[in-house]
């Protein structure tokens, strides 16, 4: 039985969490690569060149950072999260299956063990309850049951 350190090449099984949580991911970075070129690519306003006296409050951020491109990174970060989160799942319920089969595999062993000791104390308990034998090998037979007497 190989240990989880060891490498076992398997076929690629992928959970329905991971496999939707990797699609909305790539979808998001798809959409944001998207708005991220379109939103660079318009102009920028001229700035003012003489900055507020008086150390007022500073200018509002570029028009180019819209709501809509940090709606759309938030989904982003969030979807790949999810995607890490459901490797760590996968990869934990894949440990845990495996352990579970080593304990069957463990309990059987030791189910067939304690089988096996048990019909050899039987054993040895009959014949320590036969007792020795005559030296001509015809003894007494001994019931299992106590024989009820006869009326």
């Amino acid at each position: 039985m190989a240990t989880h350190f060891e490498f076992q090449p398997r076929g690629i099984r992928a959970s329905p969490l991971f496999v939707g949580s990797l699609v909305g991911a790539l979808a998001s970075t798809v959409v944001l690569t998207i708005l991220a070129i379109l939103q660079f690519q318009q102009p920028q306003p001229p700035r003012d060149q003489n900055p507020p006296a008086g150390g007022g409050p500073p200018p509002p951020p570029p028009p180019h950072l819209t709501a809509g491109l940090i709606v759309v990174a938030a989904i982003f970060v969030v979807a790949w999260i999810a995607v890490l989160l459901a490797i760590a799942r996968d990869t934990i319920m894949r440990r845990l299956d495996a352990s579970e089969l080593r304990m069957q595999e463990i309990l059987a062993e030791k189910i067939n063990e304690y089988g096996e000791l048990r019909e050899t104390d039987g054993y040895v308990y009959g014949m320590r309850q036969a007792g020795r034998l005559p030296s001509d090998g015809a003894g007494p037979v001994r019931t299992l049951y106590p024989v009820p007497p006869v009326d």
